[in-house]
């Protein structure tokens, strides 16, 4: 499943989506790749992450995104993995109720403000 084709095809983001979209210029693709691969110690220093940590990815998500998110939350230290509902890459426009009421509750739980 394409990452953005549920937000494509949901009336609360397709809009939004579009528009994005439209506006991007493109630089991620004329330009040097910047993706790189992880680096040496990447799970060393994600032990050292000392604030609560939200980690949030779509259950239609690509199962290797799902796997990254897994191990994050396996490594980072007092985080808390939400899988959003019905949703994939955009999913706090896709499902902005389940989002915003997973980012409150976070927040609450842990006393940020």
């Amino acid at each position: 499943i394409h990452p953005l084709k549920t937000a494509a095809e949901n009336p609360m983001s397709s809009d939004l989506m579009k528009i994005m979209i439209n506006d991007y210029s493109g630089w991620h693709w004329l330009n040097s790749n910047p993706h790189k691969p992880s680096p040496e110690g990447t799970i060393e220093l994600m032990n050292q992450i000392k604030p609560p940590t939200l980690i949030v990815a779509g259950e239609l998500s690509h199962p290797v995104l799902k796997d990254l998110v897994s191990a994050q939350s396996k490594y980072i230290p007092n985080s808390k993995l939400v899988m959003i509902e019905n949703s994939n890459h955009m999913l706090n426009i896709e499902n902005p109720d389940q989002f915003n009421k997973e980012l409150e509750t976070f927040l609450i739980e842990n006393k940020i403000q």
